[in-house]
């Protein structure tokens, strides 16, 4: 495959590179149906799943990169079906335009996954790791059959460089650092994040096993595991042998804790803060309403949290049955106060019966915290889905999309419906401000920042987001995943 010239690196690869600077309630609506993106990647093949975003600087040249993972990817040389891809196009300043069709356009840097159903690329993130000072590159691999389990999942690191270029086949080469999960049917790596939580100046990796089962009889408990960064890590870590330098397990019987992770300065502290959600949850008042914690970050943390014993420094409730509150977790300072806010995604909660699974975003802003709250009377926005089904808050981000130095809120709702598109996608952006409004109904409100709709029938634009400074323009971009695009869900990514 050709490798485009250096003049059309990162932006006119992979995502839809959406820079939009206007800053007005009720702002632009982008359809993607019109090709209104500014960048669009196109899978390879069918059923690639093409659409995981992410973005960090992993060549250090001071601009975000695009990452994009593609876990249903099949490697050749050998034969490696499923095994998964990740691919980053390196950002670029100035702002370019058009398709990359990954089946005739190379990435700046592609990886393959080493196994049969691997699915690499399930999860991507970045982050410094080994204090280099540069971002690396964070790969999941959730179905991973490693270290004489099955489905246990591994995370892959490529450490970052200017040197790092070309294809990595992690069937002959090796990561910079690979970690396992502990036991058979884990799924390490359905969650990745990394901020620096142990308070020694080096960012660590926080790494979600939402399938782990703590004891006989504790099934689907989940847990998180969290690997202190450091300029010495070990090349593989084995989580069954106490390789974690820090872990949370999972409250009860299928709570599925590690579902998400997110990271971020949610006391104010100076320290990140570890965010993870339970999905599967219950309350009393109903069955998978879901839960979120929040640890604390500092040099204290070691050992073992064992949450059906030890309460966690926040604990957050859903609201209703079903609702699954957690699903999707995310940090950001909204509000500009200096401190960062937690993002919690219930995406198949109920909005005005009859709008099932319709989808709420929670956002509570950072500062003392309650040790407990319920999402109901407690979270400062609260953010209601536009119709029934289209279950917003499937993925959540933040980014300072419109460069006024507040963070903004970017939401999927994979399932929406655009016209006569079914589930097409929309993707809703409501910018930050000191004075957001508690209450917002994105059927009736004019307050939504920025509006993109999916591209064609059963796309479900939106099902992934990231955001990232891939032009250097000083603003972030747009990331929108649409894993199943393509009409064969080779998947399509757009900035």
């Amino acid at each position: 495959m050709k490798r485009l010239a250096v003049a059309c690196s990162l932006a006119v690869f992979a995502v839809l590179l959406l820079a939009v600077a206007v800053a007005q309630a009720g702002g632009p609506v982008i359809d993607l149906g019109s090709s209104e993106e500014d960048l669009r990647v196109v899978g390879i093949n069918a059923l690639d799943y093409l659409g995981e975003v992410a973005s960090g600087d992993i060549n250090g040249d001071g601009l975000d990169d695009l990452i994009i993972g593609a876990s249903g990817f099949d490697a050749m040389t050998p034969t490696r079906t499923n095994a998964g891809a990740a691919y980053v196009f390196w950002g670029t300043s100035g702002r370019l335009t058009g398709t990359v069709d990954l089946d005739s356009t190379s990435a700046d840097l592609t990886v393959y996954g080493p196994g049969v159903t691997y699915a690499l690329g399930r999860f991507v993130a970045a982050g410094d790791i080994n204090g280099d000072g540069v971002d690396d590159l964070l790969m999941g691999a959730d179905y991973a059959s490693v270290d004489g389990y099955t489905r246990n999942g591994a995370v892959y690191v490529l450490f970052g460089s200017s040197s790092l270029s070309g294809t990595v086949d992690l069937y002959t080469d090796t990561a910079d650092v690979t970690v396992y999960g502990a036991a058979s049917y884990d799924h390490l790596g359905r969650s990745l994040a990394s901020c620096d939580v142990s308070g020694d100046g080096i960012p660590d990796l926080i790494m979600g096993a939402y399938q782990y089962d703590q004891s006989a009889g504790v099934d689907g408990s989940g847990a998180v595991y969290v690997i202190f960064g450091g300029t010495s890590l070990s090349k593989t870590i084995q989580l069954d042998s106490g390789g974690a330098d820090f872990t949370i397990l999972g409250d009860d019987p299928g709570d599925r804790l590690g579902r998400s992770v997110a990271c971020g300065d949610v006391d104010g502290d100076g320290t990140a803060d570890i965010i993870a959600g339970a999905y599967r949850a219950d309350q009393t008042w109903g069955s998978d309403a879901g839960e979120v914690y929040v640890i604390y970050g500092g040099s204290t943390l070691s050992g073992t949290l064992d949450l059906s014993t030890t309460a966690p420094d926040v604990l957050l409730r859903g609201v209703g049955a079903g609702d699954e509150a957690g699903f999707y977790v995310a940090s950001g300072d909204l509000n500009g106060d200096g401190t960062d806010d937690l993002l919690i995604g219930a995406y198949r909660a109920d909005v005005d019966w009859p709008n099932s699974e319709t989808g709420t975003a929670y956002v509570i802003y950072g500062g003392s915290l309650s040790a407990t709250m319920n999402l109901s009377e407690t979270a400062d926005v609260t953010i209601y889905g536009a119709a029934q089904d289209d279950r917003l808050s499937r993925s959540l981000t933040s980014g300072d999309f419109n460069g006024d130095g507040y963070d903004d809120l970017l939401m999927g709702a994979p399932l929406a419906d655009v016209t006569t598109r079914t589930n097409a996608g929309t993707s809703y952006v409501i910018y930050g401000a000191p004075d957001l409004t508690s209450t917002i109904y994105l059927s009736s409100t004019n307050l939504v920042s920025i509006k993109v709709l999916g591209d064609d029938i059963d796309d479900q634009a939106g099902r992934a987001s990231g955001a990232g400074d891939l032009d250097g323009d000083g603003a972030d971009d747009l990331i929108i995943g649409a894993v199943l695009a393509g009409g064969t869900d080779s998947g399509e990514t757009y900035v």
